[in-house]
């Protein structure tokens, strides 16, 4: 059983050996907090992406704020910050350009850092226009400051969804979804000039979704979800000069069963009612690793497979924690202590008619062993946690991602909660140190 004991406002345990006798590495969490503080927010706040450098962490989400200001879509971006584990979140705002009228919608926010603690929030814009993914920066000491960089792509009515966005060393890259399927831009200066797209998927008619990028050195590496003629796969595609071309791409995964929504989800009617299986990547010391959703029998689990040579080729995937709970889904992947830790939201109860929902993240020691921690102490049941119909294009009452932000031992999970009954953003820190 875990040991508990309170340290300045800190709940600590260590957790019982693993099945391979090692000793379980020290945990360390801080209480959960409200992120989404704004009093004025849409009722509809989820998909939060969040990042950490150091004691600060920044976190954004789509805000169904926008839509009572006919923002297209129906949400915009906001987002806070917080300074230390023992400071409030401070509230900054929306985006993009909340004092224009019609509001420009906002909504799949990603952020990350540079080399420099310099903090960059993208985000995805729509207006009459046409669409855009935007690109904004500042230095954590004057938040507020945003400056706006050049936009790494704008259409005027192509598709473009779910970016990932990434910055390795000088070179920053982003991977998304357009009508053709699978396209990434990069910048080699800063965000001031982009790259035109290039393609990494084919373009073939089938449904791509949930692309993740992640940079090391020359190499980089996509991977994402597609589906078609009643299959549902996990894709990768390399490239060997810093994403200036890429390989053609390759199958990494056939997913036994289509992905099926937990019960309770909602993320809107007709084919958007459907979950897809978001795919996670993340690199460490030469290793790279791709986390994705299957479908079970009974359930869903999480996988893992990793490579050792630079995405030539990858491992058989292992399960991820606990494989036998009864539905998991959305997993954001970040490393922790230098090894991969897993954030998704978990429903493994034994009553196979509740739809409570928890989040749990998932740490493999160094000896391949893994550590579940439940982050949330009160369990949310989707099926009574409304979205905004009234505002927001798409009926959901939780998105379709969470994230998990890392900085050496130390982690800032987020995700979309409805403990009070209504989507709001909650997040934790926390620590996880091996056993030495």
């Amino acid at each position: 059983m875990p040991r508990w004991y309170a340290i300045a406002g800190i709940a600590s345990l260590t957790l019982a050996g693993a099945a391979s006798g090692e000793d379980a590495p020290k945990v360390e969490l801080w209480p959960e907090r409200l992120t989404s503080v704004n009093d004025d927010g849409g009722a509809l706040r989820c998909e939060p992406s969040a990042a950490l450098r150091g004691a600060f962490g920044v976190v954004a989400w789509n805000d169904s704020w926008g839509g009572r200001h006919d923002a297209m879509a129906g949400v915009s971006v906001a987002w806070a910050t917080q300074s230390s584990v023992l400071d409030a979140w401070t509230f900054h705002g929306y985006l993009p350009d909340p004092e224009a009228r019609p509001t420009p919608g906002g909504a799949d926010s990603r952020i990350a850092f540079d080399d420099q603690g310099r903090f960059h929030l993208l985000l995805l814009s729509w207006t009459d226009r046409g669409k855009a993914l935007r690109l904004f920066r500042a230095d954590p000491a004057d938040a507020d400051a945003l400056t706006e960089l050049t936009p790494p792509r704008q259409t005027t009515g192509a598709l473009l969804d779910k970016p990932d966005f990434e910055i390795d060393g000088g070179r920053m890259y982003i991977a998304y979804r357009d009508e053709m399927g699978i396209a990434a831009v990069r910048s080699d200066d800063e965000g001031r000039t982009w790259s035109e797209p290039v393609r990494l998927s084919k373009a073939d008619g089938r449904l791509r979704s949930g692309v993740a990028i992640e940079g090391d050195g020359d190499t980089v590496i996509a991977v994402w979800w597609e589906a078609g003629d009643g299959s549902q796969e996990i894709w990768f595609a390399r490239s060997d000069d810093a994403g200036a071309t890429f390989a053609p791409p390759e199958l990494l995964r056939t997913l036994p069963r289509p992905i099926r929504p937990i019960d309770g989800y909602a993320l809107g009617v007709g084919p958007a009612g459907d979950m897809n299986s978001d795919v996670a990547v993340a690199e460490h010391d030469g290793r790279f690793f791709v986390s994705f959703l299957e479908q079970t029998e009974g359930g869903s689990r999480i996988l893992l497979s990793e490579s050792i040579d630079d995405g030539k080729t990858w491992s058989e995937p292992v399960v991820v924690g606990n494989g036998d709970g009864a539905d998991k889904a959305f997993p954001s992947i970040a490393i922790l202590s230098g090894q991969p830790a897993i954030l998704y939201y978990d429903r493994r109860h034994d009553d196979a008619h509740d739809t409570s929902t928890d989040v749990y993240l998932s740490w493999r020691s160094p000896a391949g062993d893994w550590t579940d921690i439940r982050l949330t102490s009160v369990s949310t049941r989707w099926d009574l946690t409304p979205g905004d119909r009234e505002h927001a294009m798409v009926q959901r009452n939780f998105g379709d991602y969470i994230t998990l932000a890392s900085d050496g031992d130390r982690f800032l999970a987020s995700w979309t909660d409805g403990r009070d009954g209504v989507p709001r953003i909650y997040t934790r820190r926390g620590r996880i140190e091996p056993e030495r």
